[in-house]
């Protein structure tokens, strides 16, 4: 009877792609259309350069340890993921959060990004990238896009994260501007997230205690000031010695989820690893 309704509903409003809004054909199991697929600008094997970007930039002011993401934050993803945070557009979420899992559940990607150990880099600037491994493997990580990585099925093999993280978390928005939005887009995300990996999802354990001003407006060392003392945990015990995923929906400087992070290892825990929809440059990657 539930698929005979989801049927009806299909017909009655057809699914578009969430990047051309191009109609889909019903059988689709994934909102994004095959012409989409082939054009999207998937960060692939610039993963590596990506953590290594924020290391240097942040320097010993960096608090979170590895950074996962899909896209390139440009062209149809900027337009998807503006509808998705500003124009209603929530049930985005569950396309985007079987994206990120396509590439968290990736053996090839974590393999990369995992041992430290194999890499080649000595510059005493890169000493931070203390996860990411370059090893002459990083053409491998191409491989870690919509087609193979299992993202139309909803029951994504999760075996793959073992022992990589205790629980899921999102940045959170400060209640007024929840309240204004409608929901918290990094939030719907983790909890589809968590469904998928099979994770424990306690986005309410990391508070927003100060209403900043958005951080699309400022520009560098502003976004940082801005994001000071923002954040605050609500029971320290739940996150002392834990290897936390922290999920937002776009990375620009960094700012807010650094301060996620150093709020998160103050309070004990272990290892804060990023995952966003997109990344956001002011530079060639």
């Amino acid at each position: 009877m539930k698929k005979i309704f989801e049927i009806i509903v299909k017909l009655l409003f057809p699914p578009k792609c969430i990047f051309c809004l191009s109609i889909l054909d019903i059988q689709e199991k994934i909102d994004i259309c095959h012409k989409c697929r082939k054009i999207l600008g998937y960060m692939g094997n610039k993963l590596y350069y990506v953590n290594k970007y924020f290391c240097k930039d942040l320097g010993t002011h960096k608090y979170f340890d590895r950074v996962f993401c899909v896209f390139e934050y440009s062209g149809i993803v900027k337009d998807a993921i503006i509808r998705y945070k500003y124009f209603g557009k929530a049930h985005y979420y569950k396309t985007f959060a079987r994206l990120l899992a396509g590439i968290l559940l990736n053996n090839k990607v974590k393999n990369i990004l995992q041992n430290a150990n194999q890499s080649n880099i000595k510059n005493s600037d890169d000493n931070c990238v203390n996860n990411v491994n370059h090893a002459n493997n990083t053409n491998h990580i191409k491989n870690a896009n919509i087609n193979n990585a299992n993202i139309s099925n909803a029951n994504v093999n999760s075996e793959n994260h073992e022992n990589e993280f205790d629980m899921i978390i999102s940045v959170p928005l400060h209640k007024e501007r929840e309240k204004e939005r409608g929901y918290n887009q990094a939030c719907l995300v983790s909890k589809e997230l968590s469904r998928i990996m099979k994770l424990p999802e306690i986005s309410d354990i990391l508070i927003r205690k100060k209403n900043t001003s958005p951080q699309s407006l400022l520009h560098g060392e502003e976004r940082s000031d801005n994001i000071k003392n923002a954040f605050e945990v609500a029971d320290i015990n739940k996150v002392k010695g834990k290897k936390i995923l922290l999920v937002d929906d776009v990375l620009t400087t960094g700012s807010t989820v650094n301060e996620c992070s150093r709020t998160l290892k103050k309070a004990g825990a272990v290892k804060v690893d990023i995952a966003v929809i997109a990344v956001a440059f002011v530079f060639e990657l």
